[in-house]
């Protein structure tokens, strides 16, 4: 336990130091609809035509809770139309400091491969979703949480998938966990296993804004560092397997997404908000043992943030009966930096658990220890293996040890 706490310490500091998560702008190209399955998981790895829309700049308006006094939030998403209302749409969920773009290289490919209706969700505080008065409000993990039941309950008005990568995968399952009503399965893309900067309650202030004076001079410094130009190209740097594919436009687009004049006042809250009262792998077993909501694993191993230790705790607190892909070379966001690899992974996934079952170990096209080479748009070669989950450097091992 004492490895561990330390192992949590370092991975926050290196949150605090570095800051949002930030990607890469890429378009992705059109996909042909194929009469099976099969085919179409072989299309999201060969296509080369030209893209396919998504419709942007839609809006809903999010009422807060009844005991807290904060005005109506217009929040952001975009969707995909699907061909077929028989298959549970889709909800992706984007990490900490960007928003529904994010997915566009996997949004419109998934919803016309697999038929099913597709979303994107900008989260309360960053994309396009700034309330115009913050006043009453304090956005953190409860907030978030909120919004996405909200937005399922009211916009999508059925069961859904939920992908999440980074923030967007643990607040995925914590609503799994208390909603199972409204979830029709999971995907995990490189989550982020604990969120919160701090342990509990600031004294003196409970996140709501408008913040303390100290409090925000702290946090707008921080904020206007985090999306200075130099330190998105850092952090960039930082999470891409590939660097070399960064450019201007990705930098700029991130930028831009973190104008708001809210940008401070909302960052602020977000840094003092505490995290859940209850562990990230309380709210993974009592998704998938209590409510019986499936999970897939897909996981960047080059990812320096959460790395592959997390990715197979994770399988082990699921007792490894669910599907655990791996990518390399792929960072932290793996989803934008691999996308055909990725909706390889997804497609791989929603055919076999759709078909056979809850356990889509054995269904899937990919047999546990398998690979298969995903060439990218771009000629990139990535290879994605269905891992056993096993410990393989004596770090790993060490972790499997102590998180028992």
């Amino acid at each position: 336990m004492r490895m561990m706490r330390i192992h949590l310490l370092l991975w926050q500091a290196t949150v605090l130091l570095r800051g949002f998560c930030f990607l890469r702008q890429e378009t992705f190209s059109f996909i042909r609809q194929a009469r099976s399955s099969k085919k179409m998981i072989k299309m999201l790895t060969t296509t080369t035509q030209a893209p396919i829309g998504i419709e942007r700049d839609q809006y809903w308006v999010m009422q807060g809770p009844r005991n807290e006094n904060f005005k109506p939030v217009r929040v952001h998403y975009s969707v995909s139309k699907g061909t077929t209302s028989s298959q549970a749409p889709i909800v992706f969920l984007h990490g900490f400091g960007v928003g529904e773009f994010h997915w566009e290289n996997n949004q419109a490919a998934i919803a016309i491969a697999t038929g099913r209706t597709c979303y994107a969700l900008d989260w309360i505080g960053q994309g396009r979703s700034w309330p115009d008065e913050s006043d009453g409000l304090s956005v953190g993990a409860k907030i978030w949480q909120y919004q996405l039941i909200q937005f399922l309950e009211q916009v999508v008005q059925e069961r859904a998938v939920l992908v999440g990568n980074s923030l967007g995968g643990f607040i995925a399952t914590f609503v799994a966990a208390s909603r199972p009503d409204l979830v029709a399965g999971v995907g995990l893309l490189n989550a982020t296993p604990f969120w919160g900067f701090v342990s509990r309650n600031f004294p003196f202030w409970n996140a709501q804004l408008p913040a303390p004076r100290t409090a925000f001079l702290l946090g707008s410094t921080w904020f206007n560092a985090l999306r200075n130009e130099r330190t998105v190209r850092s952090l960039l740097k930082q999470v891409y397997a590939t660097p070399d594919s960064l450019d201007d436009q990705l930098v700029q687009r991130i930028i831009q997404a973190a104008q708001s004049e809210k940008g401070p006042d909302i960052f602020t809250s977000i840094i003092f908000n505490p995290p859940p009262a209850d562990p990230f792998d309380t709210a993974l077993q009592t998704a998938y043992f209590d409510h019986g909501v499936p999970f897939a694993l897909i996981y960047g191993k080059d990812d320096p943030w959460v790395t592959t230790l997390w990715g197979q705790r994770a399988f082990r607190r699921l007792q490894q009966t669910v599907p655990y892909y791996e990518l390399t070379p792929a960072g932290h966001c793996v989803h934008h930096e691999t996308p055909l690899a990725t909706n390889f992974c997804l497609c791989d996934w929603l055919d076999s658990l759709f078909h056979q079952g809850k356990s889509a170990v054995v269904a899937s096209s990919l047999g546990v220890g398998e690979s298969r080479v995903i060439e990218e748009l771009d000629g990139r070669k990535i290879t994605v293996t269905h891992v056993d989950g096993q410990p393989r450097t004596l770090i790993e091992w060490t972790a499997k040890l102590i998180w028992r």
